[in-house]
């Protein structure tokens, strides 16, 4: 099984990188990064010794003036790992291991066709799909996301011959897509793996079936790369309505996903 526990050369280049900091004998790797979509700079936290993360009050002011640009905080966390209570989750990655059995659907399973970049009618709206995707989730995290820059983040994640999409057709007419990238890297843990970037359907009655028959396209392309298939839920922001990003974590447990590693989130404003 993959494991994305932190690997020993990440923390070994974190010192001569200038990232690795030491707070109370306990060690941490920080950075910061800015998020054009959300507008926001933000500190990340990918590694921090196992007491920081059950309690951040150590660490918070040592990165506030190390990193004073930055708004909020991100923490790199894996699965059943005590946490500070002050950490939200922001997004758990989830690895698939295999479709579980289960009733058959009872409506009509619609048919995969992989989409390609050139002379393709279903490329607009795979874009169309992804920015709308990307604003959203950036909205629910407390963003106003510019829709161009929005736009612009799709087609950066579209381009390349690393990126492969497939469309849910029902009756002639696509009603969503999957969209993988082959290129998928966690760097702490040194993991290389095929991304699902996006999946949406756009049919209520449809979305349970179209969303199995995506999901075991790229199954099947990740088995053929040998790589696992990692895909993202983000999470609203506290105070921002309710964590539907839970409930689809489990509803994906459920559908043979495990949670791979995630981050939390802190408001540093």
């Amino acid at each position: 099984m993959t494991s994305f526990a932190v690997s020993p050369a990440f923390l070994d280049a974190a010192g001569p990188a200038g990232m690795l900091l030491r707070v109370q004998g306990q060690d941490c790797v920080a950075g910061s990064y800015h998020d054009p979509v959300a507008d926001e700079t933000r500190c990340l936290v990918e590694y921090a010794d196992q007491a920081l993360l059950a309690d951040l009050s150590p660490l918070l002011p040592v990165l506030r003036a190390r990193y004073p640009e930055c708004t909020s905080l991100l923490v790199r966390v894996l699965p059943g790992g005590e946490v500070d209570a002050r950490l939200s989750p922001f997004l758990t990655y989830v690895r698939y291991a295999a479709e579980p059995d289960g009733p058959a659907a009872d409506v009509a399973e619609p048919t995969i066709l992989r989409v390609t970049e050139v002379d393709d009618d279903c490329a607009p709206l795979v874009e169309e799909w992804m920015a709308r995707a990307i604003s959203d989730g950036a909205s629910a995290q407390g963003g106003r996301p510019d829709p161009s820059v929005a736009l612009d983040a799709a087609r950066t994640l579209l381009a390349g011959a690393e990126r492969t999409s497939f469309v849910a057709w029902l009756d002639g007419m696509a009603i969503g897509h999957a969209t993988v990238r082959r290129d998928g890297y966690d760097d702490p843990s040194d993991t290389e793996f095929l991304e699902l970037i996006d999946i949406l359907v756009d049919s209520d009655a449809h979305r349970s079936a179209a969303t199995r028959a995506l999901v075991r396209a790229c199954a099947e392309l990740a088995g053929t790369t040998g790589l696992p298939l990692v895909g993202h839920v983000s999470h609203p922001l506290p105070g921002t309505g309710t964590d539907s990003g839970a409930r689809i974590v489990a509803g994906l447990v459920s559908q043979g996903w495990q949670p791979a590693f995630g981050y939390r989130h802190l408001s540093l404003a």
